[in-house]
């Protein structure tokens, strides 16, 4: 299978974070725990009822994903932000970066024979990690010529653990 990057670009909070929130405290057990960014894969099957219009429906659906993300981050205000130091999150409205690829073949020929290499490059893995500056979240929506789409999403675990990442998933 083959994975091309269509585009990359930031995706802002659709209005912006209160000066009062601006600074998002680390819990002590956050700030001694080292850095870890768990990486979740969903995947989903193409809808039955989709258009046969590919880069139609690639267009639609990343635009959709973006709105939403957009306004999601107004919730969610520290994903947009990036880690200042070891005790906080400096939620300057930065933006989460958000990575669009189009991927040939099927998705389904994929489920049935998965390559646990290739899931790493529906990750927005080009990107570096450090310990000051690093964006707390980051995404990458990859599109199958079939219809189907995996959405890859790489997220600080001090910010947000399991229970915070699946609210913000289903948001």
């Amino acid at each position: 299978m083959e994975i091309e990057i269509i585009s990359r670009e930031n995706i802002k909070p659709s209005s912006p974070t209160s000066l009062h929130l601006r600074t998002f405290k680390f819990s002590l057990l956050d700030q001694i725990i080292p850095p870890y960014f768990p990486p979740v894969v969903l995947y989903f099957l193409p809808d039955s009822a989709a258009s046969s219009d590919a880069t139609g429906l690639l267009s639609q659906r990343t635009l959709v994903l973006k709105k939403s993300l957009s306004l999601i981050l107004i919730r969610f205000y520290p994903f947009a932000g990036i880690i200042g130091d070891s005790f906080s999150v400096d939620c300057n409205d930065g933006a989460v970066p958000f990575v669009v690829a189009k991927v040939k073949g099927q998705l389904s020929d994929f489920l049935r024979n998965p390559d646990l290499d290739l899931v790493q490059n529906f990750l927005p893995n080009e990107l570096s990690w450090t310990p000051s500056g690093t964006n707390i979240l980051m995404i990458q929506a990859n599109h199958f010529d079939c219809g189907g789409m995996v959405i890859g999403v790489i997220v600080s675990h001090a910010v947000a653990g399991g229970i915070t990442l699946c609210s913000f998933l289903k948001a």
